[in-house]
C-alpha cells in the first residue's frame, strides 16, 4: 500500500511540475531604427484552467515611461507556459519613445 501511495504522489507531482512552453513575438509597426529613447515593459500573470483571459498592463507601463511623447515601434514577446491546471503568461514589450519637445529642438 505504501508503494502505491508513493507512486501516486510522485505521479501527481510530476504532472504539476511538467509543462509546455510557447513563445510568440509580434511587431505591428515598422521595425525600429533607433528613433528616440528605448523603453521596455514586462508583465506576468497566472491563470487557472484557462477560465479567464490574462490581463496585462503593458500599454500603460510604456505610456508612463514616455510622458508627453509618442510610443512607436512596439515589439512584443509573449511566453506562455502550460501546466496541467494553470498557465503562466509573461509579456515583454520594447519600443521607442519619441519626445515631441526634444524632436522639435533638434530641428532648430
Amino acid at each position: 500500500m505504501k508503494l502505491f501511495f508513493r507512486t501516486f504522489v510522485l505521479s501527481v507531482l510530476t504532472l504539476f511540475i511538467c509543462g509546455c512552453q510557447t513563445i510568440v513575438s509580434v511587431s505591428q509597426s515598422e521595425m525600429r531604427v533607433n528613433k528616440g529613447r528605448q523603453i521596455t515593459a514586462h508583465d506576468e500573470t497566472y491563470n487557472f484552467l484557462n477560465f479567464f483571459e490574462p490581463i496585462v498592463s503593458i500599454k500603460a507601463d510604456l505610456a508612463k515611461q514616455c510622458p508627453g511623447g509618442i510610443v512607436t515601434g512596439v515589439e512584443t514577446v509573449l511566453r506562455k507556459r502550460e501546466f496541467v491546471v494553470f498557465q503562466r503568461y509573461q509579456l515583454t514589450a520594447s519600443a521607442s519613445c519619441q519626445n515631441a519637445v526634444e524632436d522639435s529642438l533638434k530641428l532648430e
